[in-house]
């Protein structure tokens, strides 16, 4: 079987947090995510909002894990990537103030998966839902890519060896018209 090649993906502090050495299954799920984000040769994306969430939140499993990611040369490093105007996309789309702020929390996520063209990974789902909400003012997120490896219906296990690709039925804007 050819090796796949690796794609820079965007990981939610989320998973840094819930990859511990628990054998609860959404431990389990999120350290077999990022095992398997090693061994593919895929890519970590961080930025600087990023970095300082993994340092916040990192188990001691993960941090082990990005070390290994460092030795290898497989994380890209970004600074800032604030984007006031989608952030204001964003805010118009969302149907509340409170999902708002909840909304700009998450931002950097978007932000670095739009610059690097990397799908979301992320236990989130309420953010993936004011996002998927916000694609009728912010249409830039419909292209974005989001996974959430705790589900089993997503198969994010076979998505990352398969090479982690950009399906459309993946993308904030699945089922809109325009993407």
């Amino acid at each position: 079987m050819a090796k796949k090649e690796g794609r820079p993906l965007v990981i939610d502090a989320s998973i840094a947090h819930a990859a511990g050495e628990s054998r609860h299954p959404v431990s389990s799920a999120s350290r077999a995510c990022l095992d398997a984000v090693l061994r593919i040769c895929h890519k970590l994306v961080l930025t600087e909002e990023l970095s300082e969430e993994w340092r916040s939140h990192a188990s001691l499993f993960t941090r082990r894990w990005q070390r290994s990611m460092e030795a290898r040369k497989k994380v890209i490093r970004l600074g800032s990537l604030k984007d006031d105007e989608l952030r204001g996309e964003v805010a118009i789309g969302v149907p509340t103030t409170a999902a708002g702020e909840a909304a700009q929390k998450d931002m950097h996520l978007v932000e670095a998966a739009l610059e690097t063209k990397a799908p979301i990974i992320s236990m989130d789902d309420s953010a993936r839902e004011l996002f998927k909400g916000a694609t009728q003012t912010a249409h830039r997120l419909r292209q974005v890519v989001w996974v959430n490896p705790v589900r089993p219906e997503e198969e994010a296990l076979e998505w990352l060896k398969d090479g982690a690709k950009a399906d459309p039925a993946r993308r904030l804007g699945a089922g809109q018209g325009g993407m």
